[in-house]
């Protein structure tokens, strides 16, 4: 069984798993609780999860927090979404904001979905430029570049998005050597850096996310 809870108000969200993960426990009180993190990992033991449940074993009430930002492990679970609505086991998921794409595959499998959208008021104060990134980059600051990386990521901004414009923004200053922050070769290397970032991400070799984190705290 699967219920799922996301959207862009994660307040709400959180608050709607939670509840509904306590009135599980009272109605299964011998079920086992699992938490699952987002910490960046590569792969999740999806078997234990699924069944890890023998004829003498209790159930257990899995909560997978935010993981579908991983997008390894997304693919993974997708896969098995069929597996989990099957299994004896209970999935809470407690996402932010999803794909079309993804959102189909549970809204075939989960026994509950629920959104909880921030209103227009909210989701306008909230916006943010991207790319204020570039000129934090161009300026060579690193805390700021950081500070707005971490902004980005809250406001549904992928990696390879961001990527992409602090990529452009590189090979802008190789251009114009316009910059006082770098100079060329630092650039040169900026620039190899991001590109191969770019490969091993996308070969599965590290995590997206987390390797763009570290190249912005290298600076």
């Amino acid at each position: 069984m699967i219920y799922l809870m996301y959207g862009t108000d994660t307040d709400s969200a959180l608050k709607k798993a939670q509840a509904t993960i306590a009135s599980l426990q009272k109605k299964k009180p011998d079920a086992s609780f699992i938490k699952v993190e987002n910490n960046g990992q590569e792969s999740l033991s999806l078997d234990e999860y699924i069944g890890g449940q023998g004829l003498f074993e209790n159930k257990q009430l899995i909560f997978f927090d935010r993981v579908l930002e991983n997008k390894k492990v997304a693919g993974d679970i997708i896969d098995r979404l069929s597996d989990m609505q099957k299994s004896e086991n209970i999935f809470i998921f407690l996402e932010g904001a999803l794909t079309k794409a993804i959102l189909g595959k549970f809204e075939k499998r989960a026994e509950k979905i629920t959104e909880y959208a921030k209103a227009k008021s909210e989701a306008k104060a909230d916006k943010f430029d991207v790319f204020s990134l570039t000129n934090a980059l161009g300026a060579g600051d690193k805390k700021q570049l950081w500070m707005l990386y971490l902004r980005a990521q809250e406001t549904g901004s992928v990696p390879e998005q961001i990527h992409g414009l602090l990529f452009w923004k590189v090979k802008d200053m190789l251009v114009k050597k316009n910059t006082r922050a770098y100079d060329e070769p630092t650039l040169k290397t900026m620039s190899s850096e991001l590109v191969s970032m770019y490969h091993d991400s996308h070969r599965g070799l590290c995590d997206f996310s987390l390797a763009l984190e570290a190249w912005i705290l290298k600076r």
